[in-house]
């Protein structure tokens, strides 16, 4: 890693993980706010009940919302913030090392006294440190709008802080292989094309695995598949072996992209 190189490339996209940080934060701190009006909502328990079973389960809306815990966990984590930390992974990864090959820029990068190796991890870590400023920031919100702004709620701080650290790891992997994309490519849109596709892919296959119970198997083709928001938020789902499985998986692929990075023949 460099240092002065892992300063200066966060300098760059301070305003971008800013942006997403607050915008995550934001987002979470209004679903919770909106969160008294639809709990006291009469019938909506008996609605819901009513909806077939695995429309509800491919929307994380099993449980229902009977408490704070699981109405987040349905309707912000197993929905918007994927589709926020997609987004982020995918883009930034894609600008971190293709796009300075494209351009051009990467030749100046490695000009310097500094190893190719060196370049990658520091770009990586970048990556990995806007991840986990979003999560953060995203986190702390949580805990102080759910146990200080909502009055009368049973709020599962343990259940919750589980929630988060999973999707971070999620991302992690998401964001590996993003990273392993842009290392192996020369084009910006390319790298960030293939990524997104199997994203969707992932996220597809879990979905309609969810919606119809003998397409079930495909959940099992899904990385979205080990994340259960709800039912971490509940403490009705294991996150040792998901959390483990999926951290290995994310350094392999950050290590892959570092490596392929140090071999491959550049453009000049």
């Amino acid at each position: 890693m460099n240092g002065k190189l892992y300063r200066t490339m966060l300098k760059v996209y301070s305003k971008s993980i800013t942006s997403y940080a607050v915008g995550s934060a934001l987002y979470l701190w209004l679903i919770i706010a909106i969160y008294p009006s639809i709990a006291n909502a009469k019938g909506l328990q008996e609605l819901m009940q009513s909806l077939p079973k695995g429309f509800l389960k491919a929307f994380d809306m099993e449980a229902g919302f009977q408490s704070l815990g699981d109405f987040i966990a349905g309707k912000y984590y197993g929905s918007l913030l994927v589709v926020i930390l997609a987004i982020f992974s995918l883009i930034t990864a894609s600008q971190l090392v293709a796009k300075l090959v494209e351009r051009g820029s990467m030749a100046y990068l490695l000009a310097t006294p500094n190893s190719r190796r060196s370049i990658a991890v520091t770009q990586a870590l970048v990556l990995i440190t806007g991840l986990l400023a979003i999560v953060g920031a995203t986190t702390i919100t949580g805990l102080l709008v759910g146990m200080y702004g909502i009055e009368d709620t049973d709020f599962q701080i343990a259940g919750f802080l589980k929630v988060n650290l999973m999707v971070f790891l999620l991302f992690f992997v998401v964001s590996g292989y993003a990273f392993l994309f842009s290392c192996w490519l020369n084009d910006e849109k390319q790298a960030l094309g293939i990524g997104a596709v199997v994203t969707m892919l992932f996220y597809g296959a879990d979905f309609v695995g969810k919606l119809a119970e003998k397409l079930e198997w495909m959940r099992n083709i899904s990385l979205f598949s080990l994340f259960d928001p709800v039912g971490i938020a509940n403490d009705s789902s294991s996150i040792v072996g998901s959390s483990l499985f999926l951290a290995i998986i994310g350094i392999i692929l950050y290590s892959i992209g570092t490596f392929l990075f140090q071999k491959r023949d550049l453009p000049l």
